[in-house]
């Protein structure tokens, strides 16, 4: 019940972003599509054991975790724009095991996505105690190791309610 809450409020939020509206028809019809898709969806949404999104620190936790992302993708951002407009080319691509703590799946598929979307760093496959990941140059793979994103990631674990 409280994943749909949660869920039925993040919906609810998007509906009315959408439609950039306030008046009464499309509140009740946002209310009307919600409960729908909360209804249709109800076997898809994962449970407490697998995540702790639908909480309200969980939740606190993610939106810091995209925050620190955010910051991670812009640093990442100009050093691959130095390193393509260098005319030396400065690349040292590499394959590497990348240890991970996260038992939760959806947290470890967080965190992975994380790291793709991070220029200079590609996840090409989750295992159950580590990702194998493409780095770009060496900088790139060691700065996965202890950084920002990792920590943040962790966070997403290493709160008890």
């Amino acid at each position: 019940m409280k994943k749909n809450i949660w869920m039925g409020i993040l919906l609810f939020g998007f509906w009315m972003l959408l439609t950039f509206t306030l008046d009464v028809f499309s509140f009740f019809i946002g209310l009307i599509v919600v409960c729908f898709v909360l209804w249709f969806n109800r076997d898809l949404l994962l449970n407490e054991s697998e995540t702790d999104l639908y909480s309200y620190k969980g939740f606190v936790q993610l939106v810091k975790f995209f925050i620190v992302l955010l910051k991670e993708i812009v640093v990442a951002n100009i050093q691959v724009a130095k390193i393509v407009l260098d005319p030396k080319m400065p690349i040292q691509p590499s394959f590497f095991k990348y240890p991970i703590k996260l038992r939760k799946p959806l947290n470890q598929v967080i965190y992975a996505n994380g790291i793709t979307l991070t220029p200079g760093t590609l996840t090409i496959d989750v295992q159950d105690d580590y990702f194998i990941i493409h780095a770009l140059t060496d900088s790139a793979k060691n700065g996965l190791f202890n950084s920002d994103l990792e920590n943040a990631a962790n966070q997403l674990e290493d709160y008890h309610e």
